[in-house]
């Protein structure tokens, strides 16, 4: 039985106590049940393209992924739809099947 799912990306930054000046970005992955439910608590990546490598192995094509990093880097929220076979595919984006239940 297939699922939909939603991704959620988003471009996020922090700036470290020992260099203000300095400011890291990252990627943040969120994914939700058809109903809105999320499947825990974002995880955090170096940056869209890391975030890509793992949706593209559930089905996304890479040019609509390459479309969506222009607008992730002018800081915008990403949504992908994506289907994917089983639970276990959720398990393999890092994600806890069982928490959007």
């Amino acid at each position: 039985m297939s699922t939909k799912l939603t991704a959620v990306i988003k471009k996020e930054s922090q700036t470290g106590p020992e260099t203000p000046k300095q400011t890291n970005y990252y990627a943040a992955l969120q994914l939700f049940s058809e109903e809105g439910k999320e499947y825990g608590v974002p995880r955090y990546f170096s940056g869209f393209l890391e975030v890509e490598r793992l949706i593209e192995r559930e089905g996304v094509p890479h040019e609509l992924s390459q479309v969506r990093h222009v607008a992730y880097q002018r800081g915008e929220e990403i949504r992908i739809l994506l289907t994917v076979e089983n639970e276990d595919a959720i398990g393999k984006l890092g994600f806890n099947p069982r928490a959007a239940a």
